[in-house]
This record gives C-alpha cells, sequence and structure tokens, in this order.
C-alpha cells in the first residue's frame, strides 16, 4: 500500500509505502509530513495506520488512528486519539470513526474536532480493481489538525 499526505493547499507534504507479506494480517506505516515543511503547512501530528488483511480482497481495511489526544476529552482507560476505518468491499464491516467528541467535557460547548472532521471517500466509489498479479484501489481519507 502507498500512502501521499497532502497539505490544505493540495501540495505534496509527505509519502510512504507498506508491503503485506503472506499470512501476516496486518502491516503498519507510521504518516508524517516532510521535515522540511513549514510548520503551517505541516501535519500537526502522526499517523499509525494499519493495513488490515492486506492479501484477502473481501476484508482488507485501513486503519487511521491519530498519535494526538484530543485535549479535555477522556476515555474510562485514558486518553481519546481519533481514528477512521474504512469498510470492507462486501461492507459487513462498516466504515467507523471515533472524533472523541462523547468523551469530551460536556461543559465546554467548543468541540475540538467532530465525526465529520474525519473521513474517507466512500469504498464504493473506490472499489478494487485487478492489475496484473496485484489488486489496487485508490481512495483519499481527510483528517483535520487541531
Amino acid at each position: 500500500m502507498e500512502w501521499i499526505i497532502y497539505d490544505p493547499n493540495g501540495f505534496h507534504a509527505g509519502q510512504g509505502s507498506m508491503d503485506p507479506q503472506e499470512g501476516v494480517n496486518a502491516i503498519f506505516s507510521y504518516m508524517e509530513t516532510n521535515h522540511d515543511r513549514p510548520f503551517e503547512h505541516a501535519m500537526p501530528y502522526g499517523v499509525n495506520a494499519f493495513f488490515l488483511h492486506p492479501t484477502a480482497v473481501e476484508d482488507a481495511r485501513v486503519f487511521l488512528a491519530i498519535v494526538k489526544s484530543v485535549p479535555g476529552c477522556t476515555k474510562k482507560d485514558g486518553e481519546c486519539h481519533p481514528s477512521v476505518k474504512t469498510e470492507n468491499r462486501s461492507e459487513t464491516e462498516m466504515f467507523e470513526v471515533e472524533s472523541c467528541e462523547q468523551y469530551c467535557d460536556k461543559d465546554k460547548p467548543e468541540r475540538v474536532l467532530v465525526n465529520s472532521d474525519l473521513n474517507c471517500d466512500d469504498m464504493n466509489d473506490a472499489d478494487w480493481q485487478h492489475n496484473d498479479n496485484a489488486w489496487t484501489r485508490n481512495f483519499n481519507c481527510y483528517l483535520k489538525g487541531f
């Protein structure tokens, strides 16, 4: 799997890849902007990216977890980290989003993030394409800075 980060102006800000291994149900990559980016054009956090079931087209999903807790939002077991997980091909496992808004201090009306701040393209519009001996699927995810 290859990933590319674009800044809010649409400029290339970082890239990397993750290679599946037969018999491994998840592969990991750490996503961050290039270190030579101006602060105002850099992603204000890193993202742990997991490619789940990379060799099973029907079950494959991507899980993106922001490596920064949301201030003022605490789960029972500690800090809350926003995340998204794409649906699988047949949609027996649906798209999931965790903005942490339900764990935020209710006395503070301003939320740092809401569910609509974290999203990915609809996988129905980004179905798998077979290319030689591999499968490809191109889609975008959108994560708001905080």
